[in-house]
């Protein structure tokens, strides 16, 4: 971003726009993003694409060792951008829930916003993602019922092709 400081026409665009420029604490979502439901799914969008994660779990309940719950998460660093998210997803009527998250240790405190299967589903069709990273996942979980953990994108793209089978990969872990 630090080119933004030398080129003013962007900068003043970005500023203009309600986007801060340098090193930000607490952000806030501009009204005009708010107001506009088009622009705020692209946004959530967006946060989801650069800082959210498409993962799947076992199901604690069942006898199984299959990955088949789905959970989207966004993580943030800044209450008010999880909190005003959090209020988009609401409007949407995407079930999500909101907590304090503190990963490993001396990272810093962040804040996760959670949907859980099925609303994880919901979401992409409502949101949707621009990102293979988390489209490759949803894809393996549609055609195979599960997503294996802890597989690459390279792996998933071949797991969809064919080449791999995503059960053979649950007796290397």
């Amino acid at each position: 971003m630090a080119f933004l400081l030398k080129a003013p026409k962007i900068r003043t665009f970005f500023e203009e726009s309600g986007i801060k420029i340098g090193k930000k604490e607490e952000l806030f979502i501009p009204n005009w993003i708010k107001e506009d439901v088009k622009y705020s799914k692209a946004f959530v969008r967006g946060l989801f694409d650069t800082d959210g994660t498409i993962s799947y779990k076992q199901n604690n309940t069942a006898k199984s060792n299959l990955h088949v719950v789905g959970v989207v998460s966004i993580c943030l660093t800044s209450q008010n951008l999880i909190l005003e998210a959090s209020e988009i997803l609401r409007r949407l009527n995407l079930k999500h829930y909101v907590r304090n998250y503190k990963g490993k240790t001396n990272e810093q405190r962040s804040y996760r916003s959670d949907l859980f299967r099925p609303h994880h589903k919901k979401f992409f069709q409502i949101v949707g993602s621009h990102n293979s990273k988390h489209l490759t996942k949803l894809a393996v979980e549609q055609k195979f019922g599960h997503c294996p953990p802890k597989t690459t994108l390279e792996q998933r793209e071949q797991i969809l092709k064919g080449f791999i089978d995503p059960f053979l990969l649950y007796k290397t872990q």
